[in-house]
């Protein structure tokens, strides 16, 4: 292992030593999804993103988080639209494939693919693609493939899709965490709900933190690999 991969590697151990447990991160308010680690589970981030774009849900915000998640993207749809808006979860396909998120307004399809921890499947975007629009390329069909940081899927999940024309990279670091503060400091929004918000907002913050040191340390390793092939291939 070089120096740098070694680096990262003893940096990232020597922080998760200092602070194993909820109690001894900066903030002082116990969040309970810190506790229950929903930042390692893409269903549960899922549940909580559909729970909160829902017209109707418990959140008592109407349609403000889905219009504002939609402003965000890039998508404009009237109030009445949205009113009779449906967010459906882990959509099947036909070929037993679970789509993330699916919000439906009118006529619109917005699916949003959640990858934090996991690769993409084979063919995966292009399965979901081809099941929701029917191999139909028309502009204002796209998938919207949400990540930490905002890279691209795999080729082998695309196919033959077009990278920001039939799918668009959103990220949990930009647009979500925007979309998060933007709901918690709306002054119509309840305090128990704000709290509940600030507790996703740093559940992002850290999840997007290690998903950058574990990348750094990925990265490292892959250079310091390719260096030992290079200097291999040098000696032989």
């Amino acid at each position: 292992m070089n120096y740098n991969a070694e680096s990262a590697l003893s940096s990232l151990v020597s922080k998760r030593k200092l602070c194993p447990t909820p109690q001894c991160s900066k903030e002082s308010d116990f969040n309970i999804f810190k506790a229950l680690k929903i930042q390692n589970n893409e269903v549960l981030i899922c549940r909580f993103l559909a729970a909160l774009l829902e017209p109707m849900g418990s959140h008592k915000m109407g349609i403000t988080p889905l219009k504002e998640f939609l402003k965000i993207i890039g998508i404009s749809a009237d109030d009445a639209e949205l009113e009779q808006a449906s967010i459906v979860l882990e959509k099947t396909t036909d070929k037993y494939r679970r789509i993330d998120i699916v919000i439906y307004i009118n006529n619109k399809i917005i699916p949003i693919e959640a990858k934090v921890w996991y690769y993409d499947r084979e063919k995966q975007l292009s399965d979901y693609y081809n099941y929701l629009f029917k191999s139909k390329k028309e502009t204002s069909n796209k998938i919207y493939y949400l990540t930490p940081d905002g890279h691209a899927p795999s080729p082998e999940s695309l196919v033959n899709l077009k990278l920001n024309e039939d799918v668009i990279c959103i990220s949990f670091k930009e647009h979500i965490r925007n979309w998060v503060k933007k709901l918690k400091n709306d002054s119509n929004v309840d305090d128990e709900i704000k709290t509940i918000l600030k507790y996703f907002e740093e559940v992002v913050d850290a999840m997007c933190k290690e998903y950058n040191e574990l990348n750094s340390i990925y990265t490292a390793l892959s250079l310091n690999d390719n260096q030992e092939y290079t200097n291999r291939m040098k000696l032989s």
